[in-house]
């Protein structure tokens, strides 16, 4: 998570690009992942930017998973529960079928050479974030239909094996129980011979630790993210890759309606964000 602040910060300028308040208000933004996680620095940093560049006009105040799951992110934006949530779409497949159709196409950067680890998740949120506003109306259909708005996307670090014994041979994958996150990795677990279970990232670590599964297909982040590095003995890195991509601050319409649009300048200096050096 080398880039962590300065995504945060930039998704802070990004959305607060098209948005003020006239009067000072504080918004809500859930997510489903606890305190302290690797996501939770980053959307501190994120209210922290739209604080300054909005010269405290606007405030957000964060709810890391105590407001909502993420199972309850679509319905709990969609009511207008949270202003803000960090919806991962993949979580609902019908609700944002074309959505979906284009996170997953982040197995491409497996054709990329050159491109490094640590940059297929910032390349990728970018160009779906471009895509997404500007070349993908069903897309925006979609979020329409469910009562939000898409701002910016965010991409995770390359997903590898985290088991709870060694999963190195072919033999050890076959018939062992990966959780996944999406149905390309889905895909990938049939064609190992594996079995794929999908497990609510919320749930992973119960899943994890009574033997539901062997497995969790995620980024080593993620793993610590959601408390399974006590769990998690063995890691095999490079396999099966791929990237996940959610939206990181996706709005409540009604939210989005009562922001007036302004000028992009004062938030230019929330692209200067702080960056930590740890990963």
């Amino acid at each position: 998570m080398k880039t962590i602040n300065r995504l945060a910060a930039m998704a802070g300028a990004v959305w607060l690009a098209g948005t003020a308040m006239a009067n000072a208000e504080t918004l809500r933004f859930a997510y489903g992942h606890p305190p302290g996680s690797y996501f939770d620095i980053g959307a501190n940093v994120f209210a922290e930017a739209v604080r300054e560049n909005s010269g405290g006009e606007l405030k957000v105040r964060t709810f890391p998973l105590s407001l909502l799951n993420l199972m309850e992110t679509s319905d709990g934006i969609a009511s207008g529960l949270a202003d803000i949530g960090a919806l991962m779409t993949t979580l609902f497949p019908r609700e944002y079928p074309h959505t979906n159709l284009a996170m997953e196409t982040a197995m491409i950067l497996l054709q990329e050479e050159g491109l490094s680890q640590d940059m297929q998740g910032v390349l990728y949120g970018a160009a779906m974030t471009d895509f997404i506003i500007n070349d993908c109306p069903d897309c925006n259909r979609e979020f329409t239909a469910r009562n939000n708005v898409f701002t910016v996307g965010t991409a995770s670090t390359p997903y590898s094996l985290n088991c709870t014994e060694p999963h190195v041979e072919l033999s050890d994958v076959k018939n062992a129980r990966m959780r996944i996150s999406g149905s390309y990795w889905a895909r990938w677990s049939e064609a190992m011979e594996a079995a794929p279970v999908t497990v609510s990232g919320n749930e992973m670590l119960e899943a994890l630790s009574q033997g539901v599964i062997d497995c969790v297909i995620l980024s080593v982040p993620d793993v610590y993210n959601f408390g399974m590095g006590d769990l998690v003995t063995d890691i095999t890195t490079g396999v099966p890759g791929g990237i996940y991509v959610a939206s990181l601050a996706q709005v409540n319409r009604a939210t989005w309606a009562g922001l007036s649009l302004e000028s992009a300048r004062p938030c230019c200096a929330g692209r200067q964000g702080r960056r930590p050096r740890s990963r």
